[in-house]
């Protein structure tokens, strides 16, 4: 009882001490050398508590765990990445190296690759080996966009799997995102094939015909990697 009259004797002293010297401050219009001690003192004080080193973390092994979950699905993302954009490159380098020029004057596209074919035969077979290498690249990278969206994210050690719908609707697991990429494959196959087959028939069953159906190809599968490229980038590029 005693220590704490005394503790409240001397709050009450220090407190009338910080009036007095507060009241001397605001005349003298400006602290006085024992007010900047005090405040030193306590700024000293908070600092020394600050710096003091905080506890370090320990994770349990599940959570260790997940982090090498996490570590390994991004590595495996990024390697994806560059298996798709390599024969993606190739073949917009391809359709560069072909210098295409529309017309002047008109909505026509001059000739682009084969342009050193000199008859019929020379185009059938130059379009012949340049639809095969874009059907190639086509093949490979829609082969890396799926491996990507196989790709499952790792749960959160001791949380259930979150599927929460959004404004429109719920996310996809990784499954169900690979199953709507080969529909859109193979409707977009089946139109390609349509497509150039009623372009096949535009030369009447004429020697330019088979020529013409695989340009229409070529010019088609390169046109669909840009689609694919942009329908995904959020997955090809992040």
């Amino acid at each position: 009882m005693g220590s704490l009259a005394r503790n409240f004797d001397f709050n009450k002293i220090y407190a009338s001490f910080l009036s007095e010297e507060i009241g001397l401050m605001s005349a003298n219009a400006g602290p006085s050398p024992i007010i900047l001690c005090c405040l030193l003192v306590v700024s000293l004080s908070a600092v020394a508590q600050q710096s003091q080193p905080q506890p370090k973390k320990i994770f349990t092994p599940e959570q260790q765990e997940y982090q090498q979950e996490l570590k390994e699905f991004f590595a495996k993302r990024e390697s994806l990445q560059a298996e798709a954009k390599r024969p993606f490159d190739a073949e917009m380098l391809r359709e560069n190296a072909g210098a295409c020029h529309k017309a002047e004057g008109t909505y026509a596209f001059d000739e682009c690759d084969c342009q050193d074919a000199k008859s019929t035969y020379d185009f059938n077979v130059c379009y012949g080996k340049e639809t095969s290498i874009t059907s190639q690249n086509l093949k490979d990278y829609e082969e890396a966009i799926s491996k990507l969206l196989a790709l499952k994210y790792p749960d959160f050690p001791g949380l259930p799997a979150i599927n929460a719908p959004g404004p429109v609707g719920s996310d996809l697991t990784a499954e169900q995102n690979v199953s709507e990429f080969d529909k859109v494959k193979q409707a977009w196959h089946s139109y390609m094939d349509a497509a150039c087959t009623a372009a096949l028939h535009r030369y009447g069953g004429g020697t330019g015909s088979p020529s013409f159906e695989m340009e229409c190809r070529l010019r088609l599968m390169r046109d669909h990697m840009r689609e694919l490229n942009f329908i995904y980038s959020l997955m090809l590029h992040k």
